[in-house]
């Protein structure tokens, strides 16, 4: 029970500095000041088909986050894109860094102690993110809805939330992912070359090499593409691109099976109910949740080989 309790205070007291050290960083203001940039230019290039009609009216303000102009991606996709690139900002040298520079020796070079760092630089990074993504998703509906005169109803600011809390998870998952390589490697240019190179992989050469893989060894186009939706979703990038449409890209029937994981296209209710693409979110929300829990048992296993 005592033990218990010190490892409860020695973990809370981990998170608190974390916390403390991460809105105290360099780049925590960066990536804030990056975030800011976002919002402003797609608030500027949403002004460019403010008075084009995209689908339904009652859909526009859920456009603020999905009008794509030409080569101009949409807000959804550059999250997809930048979220990865600030987490491994933050994530990259969680262990290295620390180890090369020998600061707070007694935590870092105690391998009983690095467990309690992983968990709490978790919770950490997640809270984090928590409050740059509300801060971006607060300010880009509030000054849409009042530039651009849009009401805001009910069901939108649902998927809005449910878009939300995928990408708190979607950043987060890109923490541990370059964390555990950070563990993994003993200094911390190794973890920032790794970590971009599985990003570089995950993110631009996954479609296509699955793509390619699916109608290599098969000459029928149905399950072709059923393997290729349901392999792509391993990916974390493509999953939550592919979510994000489902969420906020309502209702679409038609395209669940290439949105979601073909698995779960059995939930569908025909006929394109305006509900039924939110109602999916959980499934891909317990994806996230699941790889997220699969890397930090991997990284909790490799600190326990150590102490052995």
């Amino acid at each position: 029970m005592v033990e218990n309790t010190t490892w409860r205070n020695k973990f809370w007291n981990v998170f608190i500095n974390e916390l403390t050290k991460i809105f105290k960083s360099k780049r925590f203001f960066i990536i804030t000041f990056s975030f800011i940039l976002i919002a402003l230019f797609s608030l500027y290039y949403l002004s460019f088909s403010a008075n084009n009609t995209f689908g339904r009216p009652k859909l526009l303000l859920l456009q603020v986050f999905t009008t794509q102009l030409y080569f101009i991606p949409s807000f959804t996709i550059l999250l997809a894109v930048i979220l990865p690139l600030c987490s491994i900002a933050f994530g990259f040298d969680t262990f290295s860094s620390d180890f090369m520079n020998k600061k707070n020796k007694d935590l870092y070079y105690n391998n009983s102690q690095k467990e309690i760092l992983l968990f709490s630089k978790a919770l950490a990074i997640m809270i984090t993110f928590s409050i740059l993504l509300f801060i971006l998703f607060f300010f880009l509906v509030t000054s849409s809805s009042i530039i651009y005169k849009i009401d805001i109803r009910a069901m939108e600011l649902m998927r809005i939330l449910a878009f939300y809390l995928l990408s708190i998870l979607y950043s987060t998952l890109w923490y541990i992912i370059s964390m555990f390589l950070s563990l993994k490697t003993a200094k911390s240019k190794q973890s920032l070359f790794f970590s971009i190179l599985v990003y570089f992989i995950i993110v631009v050469l996954w479609a296509p090499l699955i793509l390619l893989i699916s109608f290599g060894i098969t000459n029928s186009r149905l399950i072709a593409e059923n393997m290729y939706s349901l392999f792509s979703n391993i990916s974390p990038f493509i999953l939550y691109k592919n979510a994000a449409q489902g969420i906020l890209l309502q209702p679409m029937p038609a395209f669940a099976p290439k949105l979601f994981n073909p698995l779960f296209a059995a939930f569908l209710i025909p006929g394109g109910l305006e509900y039924q693409s939110f109602s999916l979110i959980w499934l891909n929300i317990l994806e996230f949740m699941a790889m997220i829990i699969f890397i930090l048992s991997l990284g909790y296993i490799k600190i326990q080989k150590n102490l052995n």
